[in-house]
């Protein structure tokens, strides 16, 4: 976020924000040690409720704000002012899915985790309110493999009661891009094994194998 947002956002949104997280289940510890190691950024691949979402992300890391981007689609022409207006001050990475191809899409987000910043993205594709996970998309994998970074998941779960959000931390993975003869079924292989993971700290099952 750029900065003046990043202050409004602190004093004006989170403290409203809060009073919906119940609880965060954090192991920053552990993205610390990996962000230093590798002196670049990472990607946080989270599950997706609702458009409330990307506050609630923002403030689980609230102590990365300025380095935070979320991946925005930016489809419809009616949306694009105000949207236009909200990414700017978000510092949101913009993609048209209608006219972006895989190849530029990965072009335009792996210079952001070079930089060092966090790249948040919804491997589900849209928001989700089943009781289980969709199947994820291989992006997020791809996007870890080609910056050379790791991948945080996070999950998100309802608490008791009409409101409030858990959130949890996962640990950090990393995919290294290996030798193999289809590189699509690695990310397939990879991208399932990231939404297991997923899987087990938001309580939603996954229910799709390697195929």
């Amino acid at each position: 976020m750029k900065l003046p947002f990043a202050l409004f956002s602190k004093l004006f949104i989170f403290p409203i924000v809060g009073l919906f997280v119940k609880k965060i289940i954090s192991y920053q510890e552990n993205i610390i040690a990996q962000e230093k190691l590798l002196g670049k950024g990472f990607v946080v691949a989270v599950n997706h409720i609702n458009s409330f979402d990307h506050w609630i992300i923002s403030f689980a890391l609230k102590d990365k704000l300025r380095d935070i981007r979320f991946i925005g689609a930016l489809d419809e022409p009616l949306l694009w002012l105000p949207s236009k207006i909200l990414y700017y001050l978000a510092n949101t990475i913009s993609i048209n899915r209608k006219k972006i191809n895989r190849e530029d899409f990965v072009k335009k987000v792996v210079p952001h985790l070079n930089a060092g910043k966090i790249v948040v993205i919804y491997p589900e594709g849209t928001t989700n309110r089943e009781k289980y996970l969709l199947r994820g998309k291989t992006g997020a994998v791809e996007l870890a493999v080609r910056a050379g970074v790791p991948i945080v998941p996070l999950g998100m779960r309802k608490g008791k009661g009409l409101f409030g959000r858990i959130v949890e931390i996962g640990k950090p993975m990393i995919f290294k891009e290996e030798d193999v003869d289809d590189f699509h079924k690695f990310l397939r292989e990879k991208t399932d094994g990231m939404m297991k993971e997923i899987s087990k700290i938001c309580g939603k099952p996954y229910p799709y194998d390697n195929q």
